[in-house]
């Protein structure tokens, strides 16, 4: 198994634990449906949505007229995503309608 050889993987034997085969499962998911919608909605279930999309968006100098210019990585972008970015607010007429509700957190 190419999870087991240390010269193909960075983390050998990563896949003989829960978390280790999980985060292999996740990131091979990410690529499979990489552009059909899933990764975001992943990301919610396994509850790690707020570690993976708080994560500067790395990239090259779109400027750079020369290979030594254009391939210097740089933060594009930092992002902020939190508990509250993982909730809607639960509608004002269903806090009406039933007095046991407790709106979600951060709304």
């Amino acid at each position: 198994m190419v999870w087991s050889d240390p010269s193909l993987a960075r983390t050998p034997n990563k896949h003989l634990t829960k978390e280790g085969l999980r985060d292999i499962i996740l990131q091979e998911r990410s690529v499979e449906f990489a552009f059909e919608g899933q990764h975001f909605w992943d990301m919610l279930r396994h509850k790690r949505a707020v570690a993976e999309f708080s994560a500067p968006i790395w990239g090259w100098n779109h400027a750079g007229t020369t290979a030594a210019d254009f391939f210097v990585l740089s933060i594009k972008q930092q992002r902020r995503f939190t508990i509250t970015d993982c909730l809607t607010p639960i509608d004002l007429n269903e806090m009406n309608t039933n007095g046991n509700l407790i709106q979600n957190p951060g709304w």
